[in-house]
């Protein structure tokens, strides 16, 4: 092989910190996008949108920290105004409204989605882990909804819980299958 050839297909080395900047700042953008794919609905001030299933991929592809990360990222630029959250919309006010806890939320689900795919390696397990990763979003989402609404449990669930359920179902089969088709992806550019 000359000099010329082996220059030309030897690939740049790339800090392994700019990689992981990149991927912060990708989930954080691929989330502003998910929020723009929103359905609102008219009997709760919660839209469904995309973004859970990018706050699920965060923590599974870049890992708990940098996941987490992503999702700081996020809620900082839409606290500061840019029209990020869902209905292109902005302002810290939506951190401190009905809508807030489900945003806080995406932060500790990144978190937590980050740490199951780690563990996991069977699909099941991912599936799983995605499901339990869920739970921060709606647990916080449902205390402020409920506490800014001053509505009881049930009409709470009515209005935050029930109609995003099977929504959920896909996201969560969605990003287990894409975290599926990428092991699949490394193993095979392993193999190589």
């Amino acid at each position: 092989m000359s000099l010329l050839t082996k220059t030309l297909t030897t690939p740049l080395p790339v800090s392994s910190a700019i990689v992981k900047v990149m991927g912060v700042l990708s989930f954080a953008i691929l989330t502003a996008l998910g929020a723009y794919i929103a359905i609102p609905l008219p009997f709760t001030p919660v839209p469904i949108t995309l973004q859970t299933l990018f706050v699920l991929l965060s923590g599974a592809i870049l890992g708990a920290i940098e996941g987490s990360l992503s999702q700081i990222l996020y809620i900082t630029i839409g606290a500061l105004g840019m029209p990020v959250y869902a209905g292109a919309t902005g302002g810290f006010a939506h951190i401190l409204g009905p809508t807030g806890g489900y945003l806080i939320g995406f932060v500790i689900s990144s978190f937590i989605a980050g740490i199951m795919c780690k563990r996991s390696t069977r699909a099941w397990k991912v599936f799983f882990g995605f499901a339990i990763a869920e739970l921060p979003i709606f647990l916080l989402g449902l205390t402020f909804l409920a506490t800014f609404t001053h509505s009881n449990l049930i009409v709470t669930l009515k209005m935050g819980l029930l109609p995003f359920i099977p929504g959920e179902i896909i996201k969560i089969g969605t990003a287990g299958s894409i975290m599926k088709t990428l092991r699949h992806l490394r193993k095979a550019v392993n193999l190589k």
